[in-house]
This record gives structure tokens, C-alpha cells and sequence, in this order.
């Protein structure tokens, strides 16, 4: 009988943190969708320093997402060329390195400061890159405050 008891206690300390996981996790999903919202591109690449998305970019959707510190999610698809050569003319310094994307999943990624001069609000800039086929590249900019 003491093994019966201590089964079904077992399942149910099993079912309530199930449900209290499941609830939590439904709920954190919920709070980032209303806490993101959608911008447009223009202001997360201004918050950036920049006038707006490197010539050549397209299918761009963007959002910010504020509390303590802001950040804003800039995606974009740019052909190779365009992308490498922007880069060298934006942030000469920065080297994209697969070795870089330890938290993303992406082929190349660098993380870096603004220029001081640039205006931006932003503290750190994180560029993802993630090559598709043909020549074209998938870009995640984000900046963000610390």
C-alpha cells in the first residue's frame, strides 16, 4: 500500500509541475509578443547610427523590444556582395567569424560597439549572417543598450 501511495504522490508532484512549466512558459511567450512591437526599419537602423538598411536589402521586418535596456530586432535578406561591401564601408573593423555565434544559430556573426561620432543610441551592435543559397545572405542587426 505505501508504494501505491507514494506512486500516485509521485505522479501527482510530476502533473503540477508539468502544468506550472507549461503555464509559465505559455505566459513568457505571451509577454514577448506584447512587449515586442513591430517599427519600422528606419528607427531600429537609427538607433544604430545609420540612415537606414544597406542598399540592396530586402524582405526587412523589424521590431523593438524596451524595459530596461532596448533592443531592436532589424532582419533583412541582402545579396552576398552587397552585404560584404556595406559592411567594409559601415564597420570596417568588424570581421565576421563563425566562431563569434556562440549563442546564435548563423554561419558568421560579430558583435561590436558603434563609432562614438555615429549618434547611436545603441551600446552593442550583434550581426548575425546566415548564407542561403545562390548569393544571397539573411541578416539579424541588432542593437542594443546595456
Amino acid at each position: 500500500m505505501a508504494i501505491g501511495a507514494a506512486a500516485a504522490a509521485a505522479a501527482v508532484v510530476a502533473l503540477a509541475t508539468w502544468y506550472v512549466v507549461d503555464t509559465v512558459r505559455e505566459v513568457d511567450q505571451d509577454l514577448d509578443h506584447r512587449i515586442a512591437r513591430k517599427v519600422p526599419c528606419t528607427e531600429g537602423m537609427r538607433f544604430a547610427g545609420l540612415d537606414g538598411l544597406p542598399p540592396g536589402a530586402r524582405d526587412s521586418r523589424c521590431r523593438m523590444l524596451s524595459g530596461i535596456d532596448t533592443l531592436y530586432d532589424v532582419r533583412f535578406r541582402i545579396p552576398r556582395t552587397d552585404l560584404t561591401a556595406w559592411l567594409e564601408r559601415t564597420y570596417p573593423h568588424t570581421k565576421l567569424t563563425a566562431d563569434a555565434c556562440l549563442q546564435h544559430k548563423a554561419d558568421a556573426c560579430a558583435q561590436f560597439s558603434p563609432a562614438p561620432a555615429s549618434g547611436a543610441k545603441a551600446h552593442v551592435i550583434d550581426l548575425n549572417v546566415t548564407y542561403e543559397s545562390g548569393n544571397s545572405a539573411r541578416v539579424r542587426f541588432a542593437p542594443f543598450t546595456t
